[in-house]
């Protein structure tokens, strides 16, 4: 069993650079070494990994780390990343059962997405004609107040001599459009880690949340008063959430 912190790199560089077994054994080597760079890399195989089979086994091998240090990476991904890689840090959090990312999940049911399309946009004519000039009316826009509609002709030019039109020109524009999309991996995780469903109702799971922590604040309060009482420090596990 190779437990060496130094064995981490070439492991991952090599064996993850294999087919699909290969990289699985990657997984369950890494999972013995005790090191934040063999943590890394496990992390790696779990949101990057295309093969649902590798992130299997790097999340397995997650299971033996039991570290607190999972959540903030495994969150910062559902919040962050592509959606691929969110579905698959999603998952993690839920077979790993870490309850500590259920605020975030939360605030992450819904995701913003931002797309860019082209837009037409009609452009005035611009720049200068050197000779002469004789006006036209390029095409009418259309004003329309309250109580009224009537047209602003928009003027052109010729120029005398067979010159180039100076009409308005329609454009592709990029434009950004926001937009917000229900993330159902996200919730799926959520289902698993408590056993509710309240949909994408935010507000809902925020007040569970909230009952699940004054519980869970309530029961260690007894169990201090009653090691108080008994004259014992020894320190007991905490109480288990839903």
């Amino acid at each position: 069993m190779i437990r060496e912190p130094a064995a981490a790199d070439p492991i991952a560089r090599i064996l993850g650079a294999g087919g699909v077994e290969v990289r699985m054994l990657a997984c369950e080597a890494l999972s013995q070494i005790p090191s934040d760079e063999a943590l890394r890399f496990l992390l790696g195989f779990v949101v990057a990994d295309e093969s649902d089979a590798v992130h299997q086994a790097a999340v397995d091998g997650l299971k033996r780390r039991s570290e607190s240090r999972l959540v903030e990476p495994l969150v910062y991904t559902v919040a962050r990343a592509a959606p691929p890689l969110r579905a698959r840090a999603a998952d993690a959090i839920a077979q790993l059962g870490l309850h500590e990312a259920v605020p975030a999940l939360i605030a992450n049911l819904r995701g913003v997405v931002y797309e860019t399309v082209l837009v037409p946009e009609v452009r005035e004519p611009r720049g200068f004609f050197v000779g002469t000039l004789i006006p036209y009316v390029a095409y009418l826009r259309p004003v329309i107040a309250r109580g009224v509609a009537t047209y602003d002709p928009v003027i052109g030019y010729v120029g005398a001599g067979g010159g180039a039109s100076q009409a308005p020109e329609t454009v592709l524009v990029p434009k950004t459009r926001r937009e917000v999309v229900e993330q159902p991996f996200v919730l799926e995780a959520l289902r698993r880690l408590s056993g509710e469903d309240f949909g994408y109702d935010q507000a809902a799971w925020r007040k569970w949340w909230y009952q699940v922590e004054q519980e869970r604040q309530r029961q260690e309060r007894a169990r201090r008063r009653a090691a108080q009482a008994d004259g014992s420090d020894a320190p007991a596990p905490p109480p288990a959430r839903p």
